[in-house]
């Protein structure tokens, strides 16, 4: 027998963890993230009804701790997006961005995020769908491949429901594997700008590859405005157990 597919209007409960970082013990302050992740969250909870976790200015227990709070909470008709706003920084040895925790030091990655950290958290969580959205410097590291199927149907109705069913590991950088601006559009950085336009301006679902798809050109053209090269990236998270599909957003009616 063929598998009913959810209604449109039921793609299961929605969870978030913003994170963001601009007080650092060792590294220089910057100037948006608080500022992106409040607005983030807010508009998450507002226009999206997600159940947020709000993160400011984080160490690297308090990200850790939260992540596995949301791995026993979270059942396999959840979905989970976690935003990251702040430091992030590159090794090129070992092919790994981190996230800088406040409490990371300058030189001595002990206590830096890794990208194979978060892609270990997500990849055991029960949550259907998982969007990581990363606003930070070399995050362009965590895409892997682009290359799923874009599915055809009837109708777009038919459309989201086949790509909410699969597991969905997925994430969309603010740019590349190289350093991104922080700020550039008023209290928050270009990319952040965007993303919340994007958001705010949908009011029925969407793929996070459309959003992705709205947002790149325009963050690439406001960084060139900078005299800057800022290209996001899309794709599956790298080995984080994804299979197929998206992360479906569903406004509020």
């Amino acid at each position: 027998q063929k598998a009913l597919l959810p209604a449109p209007q039921n793609f299961g409960r929605y969870h978030a963890l913003v994170i963001g970082n601009d007080q650092y013990q060792d590294w220089e302050a910057l100037d948006t993230p608080r500022a992106d992740a409040q607005a983030v969250a807010g508009l998450l909870r507002e226009q999206y009804g997600f159940d947020v976790t709000l993160l400011i200015n984080a160490k690297r227990a308090d990200v850790f701790r939260a992540l596995n709070t949301l791995r026993q909470k979270l059942g396999e008709q959840d979905n989970l997006l976690v935003y990251y706003s702040g430091h992030g920084s590159w090794d090129s040895a070992n092919q790994r961005g981190y996230w800088i925790p406040v409490d990371g030091g300058k030189d001595d990655i002990s206590n830096y995020i890794s990208s194979a950290d978060i892609t270990d958290q997500l990849s055991v969580m029960a949550a259907r769908q998982v969007l990581v959205v990363a606003d930070a410097c070399y995050a362009g590291v965590l895409v892997g491949s682009v290359s799923d199927q874009i599915l055809a149907g009837n109708s777009r109705e038919s459309m989201l429901q086949g790509l909410a069913q699969p597991k969905s590991r997925k994430v969309i950088s603010s740019g590349n594997i190289r350093q991104v601006l922080d700020g550039g559009a008023g209290a928050h950085s270009i990319f952040a700008f965007q993303f919340l336009q994007s958001l705010r301006e949908r009011h029925s679902a969407f793929p996070a590859r459309e959003l992705y798809q709205e947002i790149a050109p325009k963050v690439a053209q406001a960084a060139a405005g900078f005299g800057e090269e800022q290209e996001p990236q899309y794709g599956q998270l790298r080995w984080a157990g994804h299979v197929a599909g998206d992360f479906i957003f569903v406004p509020k009616s």
